[in-house]
């Protein structure tokens, strides 16, 4: 699972770049909060939390924040 993560994190980092580039960019700043979000699922998954961000409704963001821990 990791390694298609990495391959979305890297396939949205170049899509942002891409749209920046275009003067796109709110089309580009989507794409970086995606390789945000992308991100910190690896790390989540690096430090084996089992904690899944992806693909997630509003209740369940509401749900998952409070057990976050802050950086």
């Amino acid at each position: 699972m990791s390694i298609t993560l990495q391959s979305l994190l890297q396939y949205y980092s170049d899509a942002a770049d891409t749209f920046y580039l275009a003067d796109c960019c709110r089309q580009s700043e989507q794409c970086l909060k995606q390789a945000r979000l992308i991100s910190l699922q690896l790390e989540f998954l690096q430090k084996q939390q089992g904690i899944t961000l992806l693909n997630l409704n509003s209740k369940q963001i509401r749900d998952i924040l409070p057990t976050i821990e802050r950086c």
